[in-house]
């Protein structure tokens, strides 16, 4: 799914387990994807700035130099997650579990 184009997709409930999104491009019209499993997912270099990820299962995906500025992970888990290098300005984390993230 590489170099996938989500402005405007809502993907609640999905199951995207170990997909490979990068670089996903979300950015302007942003993505709703609520409670859905992305663990293990990719979102290398990916744009999710203003994407909407409340209550995703995030566990151990990457968003190593991805744009997350404005996105809402509220309620997610991000835990063992990686975010070298990502954006994040004005992201928020109300309730998130980033137990083990690496935010190097």
């Amino acid at each position: 799914m590489r170099g996938v184009k989500m402005e405007r997709a809502t993907l609640n409930g999905a199951n995207l387990n170990g997909a490979d999104l990068s670089p996903l491009r979300s950015g302007g019209a942003a993505a709703r994807v609520w409670r859905s499993g992305l663990t293990y997912t990719r979102f290398r270099n990916a744009n999710l700035s203003g994407a909407l990820l409340m209550e995703a299962d995030l566990r151990g995906a990457s968003f190593d130099d991805a744009d997350l500025r404005g996105a809402d992970l509220s309620g997610a888990d991000v835990s063992d997650a990686s975010f070298r290098g990502a954006a994040m300005e004005g992201c928020l984390l109300k309730g998130t579990d980033m137990s083990s993230a690496n935010l190097n």
